[in-house]
């Protein structure tokens, strides 16, 4: 598991009992508490994280996460919660969002890194829409989880047993190596 920034206590034990690779963000101030002050080093901590190794890259991003560099031939699947909402949504538009003279330059990168993405999971319809119309890509809507359903594991592994085939016919022997997803 590899992640900008880790807090102790808040994910739950499966995850936690996982080894847990941080970015640099992790050593900065307060950065388990304040970790949104870290907005513009977020680019350059994701592109950072080394995922050698690895066949597979799921990245479970609203910001950030899903720039990861996936290495060599490895298949990058992105569970989108959402583009990002600050920069995309009705403030990004008007041009009032924080970090406001920001907005344009995060948006170039946000569009850039969204090719490094193979394949592409949403929560729902709406987030499926703003996929298609930022990034020009297509997305399958699995929704989020539910505490009496184990639906939601099944369609991710279907979809990217699916996804494997589709995207490195004739590789076998793959390892779920990394998971990657943003602060907070």
């Amino acid at each position: 598991l590899v992640t900008l920034v880790h807090k102790a206590g808040s994910v739950s034990p499966l995850i936690a009992n996982r080894p847990i690779r941080t970015s640099f963000v992790q050593h900065l101030p307060q950065a388990s508490r304040r970790y949104r002050h870290y907005l513009p080093t977020f680019p350059t901590a994701v592109e950072c994280l080394d995922l050698d190794g690895a066949d597979l890259v799921v990245s479970t991003s609203h910001c950030a996460a899903k720039a990861v560099v996936a290495p060599g031939r490895a298949l990058h699947v992105c569970y989108c919660h959402s583009p990002m909402p600050w920069a995309w949504g009705p403030a990004g538009e008007r041009g009032d969002a924080p970090g406001g003279f920001l907005v344009n330059r995060y948006r170039a990168w946000d569009l850039r890194t969204a090719a490094g993405v193979d394949a592409w999971i949403v929560p729902s319809v709406e987030v499926r829409d703003q996929v298609r119309r930022i990034y020009v890509r297509e997305a399958t809507v699995i929704p989020p989880p539910d505490d009496s359903s184990p639906r939601f594991l099944q369609a991710m592994r279907d979809f990217i047993q699916q996804a494997q085939q589709d995207f490195h016919a004739g590789r076998i022997g793959r390892r779920v190596a990394e998971v990657v997803h943003d602060a907070g």
